[in-house]
């Protein structure tokens, strides 16, 4: 977390950066992060317990390595009717 500026990070919600932090009252003495940009409006920001993180971001990895998404489906725009 020490590589990411005081704008870019917050306890919970968003700061001056595009990034959605989930409540975390510990997140500024971990070690580790997930961000996680899924080419969506905000990114989506992850802190956890340090050795479960290595962990969920292997899995993360591993999940998005054999399901990628097509670029072409995303954004959605649903047509009004």
């Amino acid at each position: 977390m020490r590589d990411l500026s005081f704008s870019k990070s917050k306890l919970w919600g968003m700061a001056l950066a595009p990034i959605w932090w989930h409540c975390d009252f510990s997140r500024y003495s971990r070690r580790y992060y997930i961000l996680l940009n899924a080419n969506q409006w905000p990114q989506i920001g992850l802190t956890m317990d340090d050795d479960d993180i290595v962990k969920v971001y292997k899995i993360l990895k591993n999940k998005m390595d054999m399901n990628p998404l097509p670029k072409q489906s995303l954004p959605v725009r649903v047509k009004a009717q």
